[in-house]
Parts: structure tokens; sequence; C-alpha cells
């Protein structure tokens, strides 16, 4: 495991506490100091919100999931939701498990794919509900009403469909700790989605000049349209 680097940890002992500080830990560069407990912090297993990504973040809680409660494993957290893991270097070399683990982590980086796609759900979800809803719901407002909650999700997640007719859904980015996704087209969609479904009979001549996101909206407007004649 030489291709590792090892560190010390600044607690005297690490007692049965399982999570620490990052900054608990400082790299070491020489191997056979007396009286120095050494530790791994595998970069397989670490980020924070300007580092890591998709992978890093489910190796992080598949291992504490496998892992977690062997002796010597710890979880590390940090500013700006920094987290790592800390392996004492006896236990990566001779726990069997761990040692291939680690290994076949140096052939392919990820532990769990199914893992990775749940994470990959869960932080879109999660960048729905705390960032893209809240934007949507400052921004659209129709009628004076702003639509509910559950409403504009609903419609986000529709404008994320590959429809096949001439549009291409948005591409989600997963960088540190969190997904992203440009909100412009989404707001569009979910724009054309609310005029068509609530706007009165009267009005909706008035939208024929509209510059609607996609072929979808489009037709539906023009089938409501031809329903009123």
């Amino acid at each position: 495991m030489t291709h590792y680097h090892y560190y010390e940890s600044s607690q005297d002992k690490l007692g049965n506490c399982t999570r620490y500080s990052y900054g608990d830990f400082h790299q070491v560069h020489a191997l056979n100091l007396p009286d120095i407990e050494l530790f791994l912090i595998p970069g397989h297993f670490e980020g924070s919100d300007y580092s890591g990504g998709l992978a890093n973040k489910s190796n992080h809680r598949s291992f504490l999931k496998q892992f977690g409660k062997v002796q010597g494993v710890y979880d590390l957290y940090g500013g700006f939701a920094t987290y790592a893991i800390a392996i004492r270097k006896d236990v990566a070399e001779n726990h069997q498990d761990i040692k291939e683990c680690l290994d076949a982590l140096e052939n392919y980086g990820v532990m769990d794919d199914c893992d990775v796609t749940a994470l990959e759900i869960e932080m879109q979800d999660e960048f729905m509900k705390d960032d893209l809803v809240p934007e949507l719901r400052r921004k659209i407002l129709f009628n004076g009403i702003t639509p509910a909650a559950k409403i504009l999700k609903n419609l986000a997640w529709e404008s994320l469909q590959d429809d096949g007719l001439g549009r291409k859904a948005p591409d989600w980015s997963f960088e540190g700790s969190g997904a992203w996704i440009d909100s412009t087209p989404i707001k569009h969609y979910v724009e054309d989605r609310i005029i068509i479904a609530r706007a009165k009979v009267k009005s909706l001549p008035t939208y024929m000049a509209r510059y609607w996101s996609c072929v979808s909206p489009q037709l539906l407007f023009e089938q409501s349209l031809g329903g009123q004649k």
C-alpha cells in the first residue's frame, strides 16, 4: 500500500467514538516512527462541497455501511461538508475484506454501482426540493397565483424527459456534494404547461405568437386552441 498517504492523529488515543474531525489528522512522510499510530485516508472516500463527486460520496457511505463498525475505522468530517474515512494502518493491511476492498478500488473506483444510481436519484430529488422548486415558486406567477410546489416539481421532472420531438432533456452535473442542472429551459417548459392548463379560453389566442420551449407544449396548446373553435 505504498501508494497511499499516511496520517497521524493529534488525539492522544482514539477512543470508542467513530467520528472525528478531518483536522485531527496530519500527514506524515516517515512510516517507521516509533510510538505513532498511523492511518490511511483513501482518496476514494473523501470529498466536500468543492471536491469529490458522486462516486466518492457513494463509496464513503457504502464503505461505512459495510465496515463502519470495525474497530479502527473512523468517519471524518470537516468544513464545507467535508467527508472522509480514516483507517488504522494495521486494520487496512490485515483486515482481509477491507484490504480486498481497497485493492479493488484501485482497479475500478466504485464500490457499488447500484448505490451510485440510488445516490444520483437522491441528489437530484434534493436539488429539486431545496433549490429548483423554490426558484420556480419565486419566478412563476400566473393570474396572481403561484402554483403549488408539488405541481411545479412534477412539471419540472416532466420537462427532463426526452420527448422525441426535437428536444433533448438538459443534462445533470454532479460535483462536490450535490447535483445541479440549468434551470432556464425547465422554467420555460413549466411556464408553458401552466399557461396551457390555466389560461382562460378567451385569452388563448393571445399566446399564438409565443415561443414554446419545445414541440410538446406547442402541440398541447394547438389542441387546446382547436378545441375551443
